[in-house]
């Protein structure tokens, strides 16, 4: 804005100094300005000769030169205009014809509704991609920059290189699991509905389907972010093939589960009647009981990856995952039909 309004100050003291030897070389050059003109357009050479000095046959010539194109305008629209109406009017029903409605599946359309919603949210969109992008960025700077984290990891682990190579998966996976843990998209899906949320009762769809679409949404964006930076670490650092299944595993299961609590949590607590967004995304108690059951779990999560040493322990901590996720699910369903109806 300050480059923009000096350049226009320097543009007007240009202008302002400029604009008297602009004028003298009109006054000077005005005889050849007013020959170009008349070589040009022959009306206005008519018009000049007019003023100077009136003559019956120039002033005839005007009349003629301004009338006949308007004469021919008049005939020609007065001859065509109807058929070219018909034919816009019949073009346009067979256009109309081709329209076809294209018919979204309740779902989908539930998701793009909750997209968009979540778009219209700046508050929302900081307060969860905020980790995302702190993930994606540390990824993306020890990709280019492994031997500073190499040197960095090997003051604790005695300078053993080969351990601290083979611990950089487990590193990175407590990251993705922070960050799974701590991204709370759903915990104030139902509260930022406000009161469009009593017309979405009414709907014919399920309390289901609304639910997986608030969980869908907040996946796609926090489940595909993850998995961006995954494929990013694990070109860069070469991880052997089950880590990679098992980080992209946790990857998938452990935002789907934050999700459902989440939703849960807003489920139980809801802020339909907030002022602004910022009361339901920072100062509602869903918000609050979230963050604290995602610090709470991903400690226990990062703490269980450390002891777990086997791959089939890991693999079975996914599974545990994935079943209390279809177990919290369940129960958050059968308890959407009581409380959407307390909702007002």
């Amino acid at each position: 804005q300050t480059i923009i309004s000096l350049l226009f100050t320097l543009i007007i003291f240009f202008v302002s100094f400029s604009i008297n030897s602009f004028l003298d070389k009109i006054v000077l050059n005005a005889q050849k300005i007013n020959s170009l003109i008349v070589g040009i357009f022959y009306n206005f050479k008519l018009y000049n000769n007019l003023i100077t000095r009136f003559n019956i046959l120039d002033f005839i010539k005007l009349l003629l030169i301004n009338i006949i194109p308007v004469l021919i305008f008049i005939v020609i629209t007065n001859k065509y205009y109807f058929n070219i109406i018909n034919a816009c009017v019949f073009t346009s029903k067979k256009k109309n014809k081709k329209v076809k409605i294209e018919k979204s599946s309740k779902i989908k359309a539930l998701v793009i509704k909750d997209l968009k919603k979540y778009l219209a949210s700046p508050t929302l969109i900081v307060n969860s991609l905020f980790g995302i992008i702190l993930l994606l960025v540390i990824t993306i700077f020890i990709s280019f920059n492994k031997s500073l984290l190499i040197n960095y990891l090997s003051n604790f682990y005695n300078n053993d290189v080969v351990q601290v190579i083979n611990n950089i998966p487990l590193i990175y996976l407590c990251l993705v699991i922070f960050t799974s843990c701590n991204t709370y998209i759903t915990s104030s899906s139902i509260s930022l509905e406000g009161s469009y949320f009593s017309m979405l009762k009414t709907l014919p769809i399920s309390n289901s389907l609304i639910l997986l679409s608030k969980i869908i949404m907040s996946n796609l964006i926090v489940v595909t972010s993850i998995l961006v930076g995954d494929l990013i670490f694990f070109i860069s650092y070469k991880v052997n093939i089950m880590d990679t299944i098992f980080i992209t595993l946790i990857s998938i299961i452990l935002p789907v589960f934050m999700s459902i609590i989440n939703l849960f949590v807003n489920l139980k607590f809801p802020k339909i009647n907030a002022n602004n967004e910022t009361e339901v995304v920072k100062q509602s108690t869903s918000s609050f009981i979230s963050s604290v059951i995602g610090m709470f779990l991903s400690i226990i999560l990062i703490g269980l990856v450390f002891i777990l040493d086997s791959f089939i322990l890991k693999f079975m901590l996914c599974i545990i995952l994935l079943i209390l996720s279809f177990i919290i699910w369940k129960v958050l369903v059968k308890y959407s039909g009581k409380r959407f109806k307390e909702i007002e």
